[in-house]
């Protein structure tokens, strides 16, 4: 429960820390409008639980500005499976992390735009 928590309230922080700053998605418009609102609330969640678990190791510095990386589908299936690092194995946690949640983050990662930075594994991760 402190865990939960904890994590309510971070994500309340970080929501509202982000709120003037625009995320878009690249949301398919195929879908319904209803569906598409739904998407965008989990892909802000998504957000705000990479920002909490995930931005301090994995977002990159260009400049002055900070990025998050642009996924493959196959380096975000990684994620899914929570294999392939150590310290994901760890961290990603159905404990530290829920299924949903992950989903959630792996949403944003899917349907953020494009920063046009890759995602670079890091050569000790494996």
């Amino acid at each position: 429960m402190k865990i939960f928590l904890a994590h309510l309230i971070a994500l309340f922080l970080l929501i509202s820390c982000t709120r003037n700053a625009k995320v878009l998605f690249d949301i398919p418009t195929q879908i319904p409008l209803a569906a598409q609102n739904e998407m965008k609330l989990i892909c802000d969640k998504g957000l705000a639980l990479w920002q909490l678990n995930c931005g301090k190791c994995h977002n990159q510095k260009v400049g002055n500005k900070i990025y998050v990386p642009d996924f493959t589908q196959m380096q975000l299936a990684g994620y899914e499976l929570r294999t392939g690092n150590k310290e994901h194995e760890t961290n990603l946690s159905q404990a530290q992390i829920s299924a949903d949640e992950l989903n959630n983050i792996i949403t944003f990662l899917t349907y953020k735009k494009k920063s046009g930075i890759p995602f670079k594994v890091k050569q000790n991760s494996k």
